[in-house]
């Protein structure tokens, strides 16, 4: 796409990168507040929940720490929650939580279609952020059978 390019250039020579609200937390807070260091407190938030959670390893700590950052990043774009799509599917077990996702992606899909402003999307990260905490809860226990 041609234009790409140019609007990137733009991008960094005509705006102040620290003064965009970005569709983060952090870019809420700020936009709400008016207050430009409040797009740093999910981050501090975050940096204290990691802090205080036993590492366990990589393999088992990376979902979590993805599905985190993309809602705490303080600054970011929509395009950058891909990264929380292994956190997102590992959390799918059934047809409520497939559900969620099928609402949030239609939702995203329609402001796309009506050419929402990139801040708009804000809320999306923290429903990722939300869905992966949260699926666990929203699916029946299976019963076990018991073993002979």
């Amino acid at each position: 796409h041609p234009p790409i390019f140019s609007e990137y250039l733009h991008l960094w020579t005509h705006e102040t990168t620290a003064t965009q609200a970005f569709p983060t937390l952090g870019g809420l807070l700020r936009v709400a507040t008016g207050i430009g260091w409040m797009q740093i407190v999910p981050m501090l938030l975050a940096l204290a929940w990691l802090a205080c959670r036993r590492f366990d390893g990589w393999q088992r700590a990376m979902p979590s720490l993805l599905a985190v950052s993309v809602a705490t990043s303080p600054y970011g774009w929509f395009f950058d929650q891909v990264v929380a799509f292994p956190s997102i599917m590992e959390r799918v077990r059934g047809w409520r939580s497939a559900a969620i996702i099928m609402i949030v992606n239609v939702v995203t899909l329609v402001m796309i279609a009506a050419h929402s402003k990139g801040f708009w999307y804000a809320w999306t990260g923290i429903a990722w952020v939300a869905f992966y905490f949260g699926a666990p809860y929203l699916e029946p226990k299976l019963k076990r059978c018991p073993q002979r």
